[in-house]
């Protein structure tokens, strides 16, 4: 059994989808747990990412980065709000989330 750990925002808009997206995950590969802990957004802001880093296998990046996103310009057909993804969106990240996530497996 391979266990990831993974950190997210401490909101149902943060981790009630990774929930979801990893008890699907674990569908199809039923040798591989996914568990999430949860932080404030000041948390996250406190704690370096190097130390995020060291301590998970998966890490959610939302709201620091979002003005970013906004300010380059998230292109329409991609988002709802003109910052936060739709489906269409989801779907350009989930090649690149699962190669991290199968990546974070296959070091195990």
């Amino acid at each position: 059994m391979i266990e990831l750990k993974g950190i997210a925002w401490d909101h149902p808009r943060g981790y009630e989808p990774l929930i979801a997206t990893s008890e699907e995950f674990k569908k199809s590969h039923p040798n591989v747990i996914i568990k999430w802990d949860v932080r404030s957004l000041k948390e996250f802001g406190d704690m370096p990412i190097e130390h995020l880093i060291e301590r998970y296998d998966l890490i959610t990046i939302d709201h620091p980065y979002m003005g970013q996103a906004d300010k380059n310009g998230l292109k329409k057909e991609f988002t709802y709000d003109g910052v936060h993804p739709n489906l269409a969106g989801y779907k350009i990240m989930e090649p690149i989330v699962m190669k991290a996530i199968n990546k974070a497996i296959n070091q195990e």
